[in-house]
């Protein structure tokens, strides 16, 4: 399973790299980038994830079908991730 850190997000244009300095607030490395499953409104996919247990990290929308998944305090999102599998897997591409 591998989702797009979202601190390793590399931005090309038109074929050109840019060079940037890289300014990764806590909330910025701790959150991951994954996609929906199928296209649903935001309240709908909030509500499956919390019926599947998953209340502990914020879901918020991207564009199209991604999505940025940040943990509630205290939470790591990977060991998360590992734990409830399964249950993203009904919710997330990953």
């Amino acid at each position: 399973m591998t989702f797009l850190r979202s601190s390793q997000i590399l931005v090309l244009s038109g074929g050109r790299h840019f060079k940037a300095q890289v300014v990764n607030p806590i909330w910025v490395t701790e959150s991951w980038i994954g996609t929906m499953v199928e296209y649903r409104t935001m309240e709908a996919l909030c509500e499956d994830m919390l019926h599947e247990g998953m209340g502990s990290i914020q879901v918020r929308y991207l564009r199209d079908k991604a999505v940025l998944l940040t943990p509630n305090d205290g939470i790591k999102l990977e060991d998360f991730i590992k734990d409830n599998e399964e249950s993203l897997q009904k919710c997330l591409n990953y």
